[in-house]
Protein backbone atom coordinates (compact mmCIF):
# COMPACT_ATOMS: atom_id res chain seq x y z
CA UNK A 1 0.00 0.00 0.00
CA UNK A 2 1.49 3.32 -1.08
CA UNK A 3 0.46 6.87 -0.21
CA UNK A 4 2.24 10.13 -1.00
CA UNK A 5 4.71 11.30 1.65
CA UNK A 6 2.88 14.63 2.07
CA UNK A 7 -0.79 15.66 2.03
CA UNK A 8 -2.83 18.66 3.11
CA UNK A 9 -5.88 18.65 5.39
CA UNK A 10 -9.07 18.65 3.31
CA UNK A 11 -7.34 18.16 -0.07
CA UNK A 12 -7.72 14.92 -2.04
CA UNK A 13 -4.73 12.60 -1.95
CA UNK A 14 -4.25 9.12 -3.37
CA UNK A 15 -3.66 5.60 -2.11
CA UNK A 16 -2.29 2.86 -4.36
CA UNK A 17 -2.80 -0.84 -3.66
CA UNK A 18 -0.73 -3.56 -5.33
CA UNK A 19 -1.25 -7.30 -4.93
CA UNK A 20 2.06 -9.16 -4.95
CA UNK A 21 3.04 -12.76 -5.52
CA UNK A 22 5.47 -14.54 -3.17
CA UNK A 23 8.44 -13.02 -5.05
CA UNK A 24 7.20 -9.42 -4.79
CA UNK A 25 6.00 -9.16 -8.39
CA UNK A 26 2.56 -7.74 -9.20
CA UNK A 27 -0.07 -10.49 -8.97
CA UNK A 28 -1.76 -9.51 -12.23
CA UNK A 29 -4.50 -12.15 -11.85
CA UNK A 30 -5.61 -10.84 -8.43
CA UNK A 31 -9.41 -10.26 -8.30
CA UNK A 32 -9.87 -9.84 -4.55
CA UNK A 33 -11.99 -7.28 -2.71
CA UNK A 34 -10.26 -4.79 -0.43
CA UNK A 35 -11.47 -2.50 2.33
CA UNK A 36 -9.70 0.45 3.92
CA UNK A 37 -9.06 1.58 7.51
CA UNK A 38 -7.15 4.47 9.03
CA UNK A 39 -6.18 5.28 12.58
CA UNK A 40 -6.92 8.93 11.85
CA UNK A 41 -9.89 10.94 10.75
CA UNK A 42 -9.83 10.14 7.04
CA UNK A 43 -12.34 9.86 4.21
CA UNK A 44 -11.32 6.55 2.68
CA UNK A 45 -12.11 4.93 -0.68
CA UNK A 46 -15.08 2.54 -0.73
CA UNK A 47 -14.67 -1.25 -0.77
CA UNK A 48 -13.25 -2.25 -4.16
CA UNK A 49 -12.98 -5.46 -6.18
CA UNK A 50 -9.97 -5.67 -8.50
CA UNK A 51 -10.61 -6.23 -12.22
CA UNK A 52 -8.57 -7.62 -15.09
CA UNK A 53 -7.78 -4.05 -16.21
CA UNK A 54 -6.10 -3.35 -12.85
CA UNK A 55 -3.42 -6.00 -13.53
CA UNK A 56 -2.94 -6.31 -9.77
CA UNK A 57 -2.56 -2.61 -8.96
CA UNK A 58 -5.11 0.18 -8.52
CA UNK A 59 -4.79 3.86 -7.54
CA UNK A 60 -7.64 5.49 -5.61
CA UNK A 61 -7.79 9.30 -5.75
CA UNK A 62 -10.39 9.87 -3.02
CA UNK A 63 -8.29 9.83 0.15
CA UNK A 64 -8.84 12.93 2.34
CA UNK A 65 -7.59 13.68 5.86
CA UNK A 66 -9.33 16.03 8.30
CA UNK A 67 -6.50 16.54 10.80
CA UNK A 68 -2.75 17.12 10.54
CA UNK A 69 0.00 14.76 11.66
CA UNK A 70 1.54 11.46 10.56
CA UNK A 71 -1.03 8.90 9.43
CA UNK A 72 -1.26 5.48 7.76
CA UNK A 73 -3.77 3.57 5.68
CA UNK A 74 -4.49 -0.12 6.24
CA UNK A 75 -5.92 -2.32 3.49
CA UNK A 76 -7.45 -5.75 4.03
CA UNK A 77 -8.79 -8.54 1.87
CA UNK A 78 -10.66 -10.49 4.55
CA UNK A 79 -11.60 -13.38 2.28
CA UNK A 80 -7.98 -14.07 1.23
CA UNK A 81 -6.56 -13.17 4.65
CA UNK A 82 -4.33 -10.44 3.18
CA UNK A 83 -3.46 -7.16 4.89
CA UNK A 84 -0.96 -4.35 4.43
CA UNK A 85 -0.14 -0.96 5.93
CA UNK A 86 1.01 2.02 3.90
CA UNK A 87 4.10 4.10 4.36
CA UNK A 88 3.60 7.12 6.63
CA UNK A 89 1.89 10.17 5.16
CA UNK A 90 2.53 13.51 6.84
CA UNK A 91 -0.67 15.51 6.71
CA UNK A 92 -0.05 19.27 6.85
CA UNK A 93 -2.42 22.03 7.89
CA UNK A 94 -1.30 23.99 4.79
CA UNK A 95 0.70 22.99 1.74
CA UNK A 96 4.40 22.70 2.69
CA UNK A 97 7.00 24.75 0.84
CA UNK A 98 8.82 21.55 -0.16
CA UNK A 99 7.32 18.09 -0.69
CA UNK A 100 8.95 14.67 -0.86
CA UNK A 101 8.53 12.83 -4.16
CA UNK A 102 9.66 9.33 -5.18
CA UNK A 103 11.04 8.20 -8.52
CA UNK A 104 13.44 6.12 -10.57
CA UNK A 105 15.65 7.88 -13.08
CA UNK A 106 17.75 4.97 -14.29
CA UNK A 107 15.81 2.13 -15.86
CA UNK A 108 16.38 0.25 -19.10
CA UNK A 109 14.26 -2.03 -21.27
CA UNK A 110 14.69 -4.87 -23.75
CA UNK A 111 15.92 -2.39 -26.38
CA UNK A 112 19.20 -2.17 -24.45
CA UNK A 113 20.23 -4.18 -21.36
CA UNK A 114 16.87 -4.58 -19.58
CA UNK A 115 13.60 -6.41 -20.13
CA UNK A 116 10.12 -5.41 -21.26
CA UNK A 117 8.94 -2.57 -23.46
CA UNK A 118 9.02 1.15 -22.80
CA UNK A 119 5.26 1.17 -22.17
CA UNK A 120 5.61 -1.69 -19.68
CA UNK A 121 8.47 0.15 -17.95
CA UNK A 122 6.53 3.41 -17.47
CA UNK A 123 3.30 1.58 -16.58
CA UNK A 124 5.14 -0.44 -13.91
CA UNK A 125 6.76 2.72 -12.48
CA UNK A 126 3.42 4.56 -12.36
CA UNK A 127 0.99 1.78 -11.42
CA UNK A 128 2.85 -1.02 -9.64
CA UNK A 129 5.51 1.09 -7.92
CA UNK A 130 3.33 4.21 -7.44
CA UNK A 131 6.26 6.48 -8.31
CA UNK A 132 5.88 10.21 -8.84
CA UNK A 133 8.46 10.41 -11.63
CA UNK A 134 10.56 8.20 -13.89
CA UNK A 135 13.03 8.31 -16.76
CA UNK A 136 14.36 5.70 -19.16
CA UNK A 137 18.16 5.92 -19.33
CA UNK A 138 19.44 3.57 -22.01
CA UNK A 139 23.14 3.49 -22.92
CA UNK A 140 23.75 5.94 -25.75
CA UNK A 141 25.79 3.50 -27.86
CA UNK A 142 22.86 1.03 -27.87
CA UNK A 143 20.14 3.53 -28.77
CA UNK A 144 19.02 3.42 -32.40
CA UNK A 145 17.09 6.24 -34.07
CA UNK A 146 13.93 4.13 -33.88
CA UNK A 147 14.45 3.40 -30.16
CA UNK A 148 15.02 7.09 -29.37
CA UNK A 149 11.84 8.07 -31.29
CA UNK A 150 9.91 5.40 -29.34
CA UNK A 151 11.41 6.70 -26.07
CA UNK A 152 10.29 10.25 -26.93
CA UNK A 153 6.79 8.93 -27.72
CA UNK A 154 6.50 6.99 -24.45
CA UNK A 155 7.80 9.92 -22.39
CA UNK A 156 5.11 12.18 -23.92
CA UNK A 157 2.30 9.62 -23.57
CA UNK A 158 2.95 8.83 -19.91
CA UNK A 159 3.70 12.39 -18.80
CA UNK A 160 0.79 13.61 -16.62
CA UNK A 161 1.63 16.80 -14.67
CA UNK A 162 0.48 16.58 -11.07
CA UNK A 163 0.22 12.78 -11.25
CA UNK A 164 3.23 11.17 -12.95
CA UNK A 165 6.21 13.02 -14.43
CA UNK A 166 8.42 11.48 -17.10
CA UNK A 167 11.80 12.80 -18.20
CA UNK A 168 13.49 12.21 -21.53
CA UNK A 169 17.00 10.97 -20.85
CA UNK A 170 19.83 8.59 -21.66
CA UNK A 171 23.11 7.32 -20.26
CA UNK A 172 26.18 8.83 -21.90
CA UNK A 173 28.88 6.18 -21.75
CA UNK A 174 32.50 7.26 -21.87
CA UNK A 175 34.06 4.09 -23.22
CA UNK A 176 37.63 4.88 -22.24
CA UNK A 177 40.08 3.11 -19.90
CA UNK A 178 39.04 5.68 -17.26
CA UNK A 179 35.35 4.77 -17.74
CA UNK A 180 32.76 7.36 -16.86
CA UNK A 181 29.02 7.02 -17.39
CA UNK A 182 26.86 10.12 -17.00
CA UNK A 183 23.09 10.29 -16.96
CA UNK A 184 21.57 13.07 -19.05
CA UNK A 185 18.00 14.27 -18.40
CA UNK A 186 16.00 16.89 -20.25
CA UNK A 187 13.20 19.17 -19.08
CA UNK A 188 11.99 19.59 -22.68
CA UNK A 189 10.92 17.10 -25.34
CA UNK A 190 12.68 16.59 -28.66
CA UNK A 191 16.26 16.91 -27.41
CA UNK A 192 19.13 15.22 -29.32
CA UNK A 193 21.54 12.55 -28.11
CA UNK A 194 25.19 13.59 -27.95
CA UNK A 195 27.40 10.52 -28.20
Amino acid sequence: VFVPSDAVVGEAAWVSVKAEDRWGNPATAYRGTVGFESGGDAALPPVYTFTEEDAGAHRFKTLTFSRPGPQWVNVKDKREGLAATSNAIVVHERGPELKLYWGDLHGQTESTVGTGTLDQYFRYARDASALDFASHAANDFQITKEHYRDTQRAVKEFHAPGEFITFLGYEWSGNTPAGGDHNVYFLDDGQPIHR
